[in-house]
């Protein structure tokens, strides 16, 4: 199996070590870390954009803050129970944003977009959540099933 020249698993091992040496290997608390620095910055803006969007349309609307306990920063579109979240995700170089009925979380669209689009891209994330909050928004027929990306 193994020799005491060759330990075991030496290709995994020597694959790790390029990995961290290329800071590519990041726990979910490093991607946390990294949500809560971009998203009062970047996402927050971007959040009340979208609040001040539906509540020009008649919409009651209302935006929960991220904090330890909810890792999440959130917009609820109360007439229709819609919750718009974003967080971060298990790849410490994106974040998900999610939109369902709180009634049938099953009816759920997603997305995952990168934080280099935040810089480099604003129109194409503007974009992306104006599609999710559509889809999540728009009419059903009651054999519909929901869209998810």
């Amino acid at each position: 199996m193994s020799s005491p020249s060759h330990p075991p698993f030496n290709h995994l091992r020597s694959k790790i070590k390029e990995w961290k040496a290329g800071d590519l290997l990041q726990t979910g608390e490093q991607s946390w870390q990294r949500f809560q620095q971009v998203a009062p910055l970047q996402l927050a803006p971007i959040v009340a954009a979208l609040q001040d969007a539906l509540q020009a349309e008649g919409f009651r609307t209302t935006i929960h803050n991220m904090s330890d306990e909810r890792r999440h920063l959130s917009l609820l579109i109360e007439p229709f129970d819609i919750a718009i979240t974003f967080g971060p995700d298990e790849n410490p170089h994106r974040f998900h944003l999610s939109a369902f009925r709180r009634a049938n979380t099953e009816d759920e669209c997603k997305a995952l977009i990168a934080y280099q689009d935040l810089e480099l891209d604003l129109g194409h994330v503007m974009e992306i959540v104006e599609d999710v909050v559509l889809r999540i928004l728009g009419p059903r027929r009651a054999s519909e099933e929901p869209r998810t990306e």
